[in-house]
């Protein structure tokens, strides 16, 4: 996964298992605000995942990681927010484990990128 330049690493949270599998983990970048308008490079440079699209606070993505909020995720009915999930799995759902997802914010001023894997 490629984090893109003008980004600075913000927080983040470990969820270790109570049994073998391996931790989840979410973190948080803040980056310039255009990235939000136009997060295409963003697609080219993680080919992994498909292309960003519109989604909303009631997104199965988005419920299901309780985590987002420690990071400083905060859903409004104003909240504009869009999510790129791997290429190989459905859109708009929980993210599976050992799944990836990538959830763009945007801030006052600035997009803020939460890095979505989830452990097994």
């Amino acid at each position: 996964m490629v984090i893109p330049p003008g980004f600075r690493f913000v927080a983040g949270v470990n969820n270790p298992t109570g049994f073998p599998g391996s931790p989840s983990n979410y973190v948080r970048y803040d980056g310039p605000a255009a990235v939000f308008a136009e997060p295409q490079p963003m697609s080219d440079a993680n080919p992994a995942f498909g292309a960003f699209r519109d989604t909303d606070c009631s997104s199965p993505l988005v419920v299901q990681v309780h985590a987002l909020t420690k990071l400083g995720l905060s859903c409004t009915p104003t909240t504009r927010m869009q999510v790129s999930q791997a290429a190989d799995e459905p859109n708009d759902q929980a993210v599976p484990p050992g799944g990836k997802a990538l959830v763009l914010v945007a801030g006052s001023g600035v997009s803020q990128l939460y890095v979505i894997v989830q452990g097994t």
